[in-house]
């Protein structure tokens, strides 16, 4: 048998158990492993010596164990090993391997090391450095905020027992006012006693709206503090239960803050990320924290060669029951991708459709298809078919090389120009002239800002848009064409996105020699064949 040997890890948070398969399925030998660099140091030996025996490095599987797995991860992936991490539904497809009952975690191992026999496993890829912060600073956001909703409504609990009306004056109880008036004065016999100006005072600087504003909200908490002391649930735990749930929730808030700074920071220093963050917030109803969220959760995306496996990837895609002659109609969704994803994609959709008063919605495509849905499904199950085809769009949006985006541009440029002497990539010299269609100038503009970036746009400006070729000698363009010329320098601008996307190898000037053509460095002319340009230079 032509089989490698394989490893099987059962991790815990304490220590893992090690079983090391030969290639005939004996088993070679059995460590624990605690999670130290001694005992680590000691399992690697004993997988460098079944290398040696059996001339071949061994494969490492584990199962993904919360946080526990990754540590043994990195290890192993840095010394040069295979390492797949399974998902708990594939290794508990195993449990039945063997007739005995018998569940220990040598025994896991085992079982982990022969479910890579099944040829069914691929090494996981390491992520990124960024990419998983990006994933951790977004999931910890939105743990954050649910950690912020579950206690406003731990806050609107105690007032509706203390204080009864008091959501009726403040629509969000867990507002900076209403927290500054609460942390003051916490219950009716408290804010009764207090002395009115004071009130209208503490509200007036938290809400800063003046005096007016805050002499309203006075007098209205005081009428309703007055029914609170007859209609309300008083216990001489309601003060503290209401000012430590308020900490509570300032403490949360300024987490979400800095977490959010800390997001920022990363998406300025990773040039790639934060492009692609802009790509994803360029689709109406993806805003910038939802366009983080779902790229940390994508990760790699050069792994999905397909949109729908994107989409099962989410949990997106529609699970399937058949057995015989028996055909499930009433099929759910398998929901077993990331439910951060899920939710950052439902709030897409919502945001997309969502109409406001007499404002179109902001997605109309996305409309168009979640109410030809609606027409014979329910709303729910049209929502989720606007996310599934929202996966799509996501997946269209981040595919498109910008090799390919340089090849249409080009197609387009070189139907506005007229090229001479255009070599090909492998022969060329440093510099390849273009000359210049004197009646295609606000097309050489558009397609050169698009293709050369905002860097040069100002050299665009002065040696094209506003210069004329009269007797063979440039001169100041005026009149219709340099109004023209300079609305869509305006326009180009404003396409910061695109820019950068275009920006990555793109050439770093546009040089006007005042002749009858322009200098423009070697990008341009290994574009003739397209294929030579490899994908990262761009």
């Amino acid at each position: 048998m032509n089989f490698c040997p394989v490893a099987g890890i059962d991790v815990s948070k304490s220590f893992s158990d090690m079983c090391i398969l030969s290639p005939d399925n004996k088993i070679f030998a059995q460590e624990k492993i605690y999670h130290d660099e001694t005992s680590i140091n000691r399992a690697n030996a004993l997988l460098q010596k079944a290398e040696q025996i059996f001339s071949s490095k061994p494969v490492i599987v584990m199962e993904s164990t919360s946080h526990y797995h990754l540590i043994l991860f990195q290890f192993f992936s840095e010394h040069g090993y295979d390492v797949i991490v399974v998902n708990p539904l594939q290794s508990s497809s195993m449990k039945d391997f063997a007739i005995r009952k018998r569940k220990t975690d040598r025994v896991d191992a085992f079982k982990l090391a022969m479910l890579y026999r099944t040829k069914t496993l691929h090494p996981s890829q390491i992520p990124q450095a960024a990419m998983r912060a990006l994933r951790q600073l977004c999931r910890e956001r939105v743990e954050c905020l649910n950690d912020v909703t579950s206690y406003k409504n731990r806050l609107t609990a105690f007032l509706d027992q203390a204080f009864p009306g008091y959501d009726k004056i403040f629509s969000d109880v867990g507002g900076i006012t209403s927290c500054a008036v609460l942390v003051h004065f916490p219950t009716p016999a408290i804010l009764l006693a207090a002395e009115e100006a004071e009130l209208v005072e503490v509200i007036a600087a938290a809400s800063k709206s003046g005096y007016g504003f805050a002499k309203k909200k006075a007098e209205l908490l005081i009428s309703a503090a007055q029914k609170a002391q007859t209609l309300g649930i008083h216990s001489c735990a309601d003060e503290t239960l209401i000012v430590c749930t308020i900490q509570m929730l300032r403490t949360l808030s300024e987490s979400v803050f800095q977490i959010e700074k800390a997001i920022n920071n990363l998406l300025a220093q990773v040039k790639e990320v934060r492009n692609n963050v802009s790509l994803l917030q360029s689709i109406p109803g993806i805003g910038s924290h939802s366009a983080a969220l779902l790229l940390g959760e994508i990760g790699d995306f050069t792994l999905f060669k397909k949109p729908k496996q994107l989409a099962a990837y989410f949990g997106l895609d529609p699970s399937e029951r058949q057995s015989g002659t028996f055909r499930g109609t009433k099929n759910k969704l398998s929901k077993r991708g990331s439910p951060y994803a899920r939710a950052a994609l439902h709030m897409g959709v919502v945001n997309a459709i969502c109409k406001h008063g007499k404002k179109t919605a902001p997605n109309p495509v996305l409309l168009s298809y979640y109410e030809k849905k609606c027409k014979n499904k329910p709303a729910k199950v049209a929502q989720a078919a606007s996310m599934h085809k929202l996966v799509f769009i996501i997946f269209a949006v981040l595919r498109v090389p910008a090799v390919e985006v340089l090849a249409q541009l080009l197609d387009r440029l070189a139907e506005a120009l007229e090229m001479h002497d255009l070599p090909r990539a492998e022969e060329a010299d440093d510099v390849v002239h273009i000359r210049i269609v004197r009646q295609a100038q606000n097309v050489v503009i558009r397609r050169a800002g698009l293709l050369l970036g905002r860097k040069v746009l100002a050299q665009i400006a002065d040696g094209v848009a506003h210069d004329l070729h009269r007797c063979g000698r440039p001169g100041r363009a005026g009149g219709r064409l340099r109004i023209d010329a300079s609305r869509v320098i305006d326009e180009i601008r404003r396409k910061g996105a695109l820019l950068l996307l275009l920006l990555r190898q793109v050439p770093r000037e546009l040089v006007d020699d005042r002749a009858d053509h322009l200098q423009m460095p070697e990008l341009l002319r290994a574009q003739r064949s397209i294929g030579n340009v490899p994908k990262y230079q761009i």
